[in-house]
């Protein structure tokens, strides 16, 4: 006698043509709530005093790196900004090192509010596949950067790629 056979019906979860929809979408308000919200409380309390690197610096580093993903895969120019930036946390970072001071100057407070503005307005422009491709990207080049452990500078705790 024969084994029965079981046959699997898969049933879509998905239609594809509502999923290529969604994924050819802007993201929702929502969706860029949350992703920039996180970004500028954090920076409000950075510029209030709040300098606990593992809470408050960790959203300005995403933001910064996805700006840098999504400036490198969507070919734009960046014109010296994410080397602008990292100066600006590096000298800020280097200054609470040597001397305890957890404040900026007011060039670095306008640098950091534009690098706010800058992440919002890019999010604005990309699709939901667009950002889930940087968000790979942005997790694949730090993943990179550990895996090598060359040429990391740390600073203050926190570890940054040298050039």
């Amino acid at each position: 006698m024969r084994k029965a056979t079981r046959r699997t019906v898969w049933v879509p979860v998905l239609d594809p043509m509502e999923h290529a929809k969604w994924q050819a979408s802007k993201l929702s308000p929502a969706e860029w709530n949350e992703q920039v919200i996180p970004v500028q409380v954090a920076l409000d309390q950075l510029l209030i005093g709040n300098w606990n690197k593992l809470e408050v610096w960790n959203p300005i580093f995403h933001a910064l790196n996805r700006i840098e993903s999504m400036l490198k895969l969507f070919h734009r120019p960046d014109y010296g900004f994410v080397e602008q930036m990292q100066g600006v946390i590096s000298a800020a970072l280097d200054r609470e090192e040597k001397t305890g001071a957890k404040a900026f100057k007011h060039d670095e407070i306008a640098a950091l509010r534009e690098l706010v503005s800058t992440y919002g307005d890019l999010l604005r422009e990309v699709s939901h596949r667009q950002f889930k491709m940087t968000c790979a990207h942005t997790d694949a080049n730090v993943a990179r950067i550990l895996k090598a452990k060359k040429g990391i500078q740390k600073k203050a705790h926190c570890l940054m790629e040298s050039a």
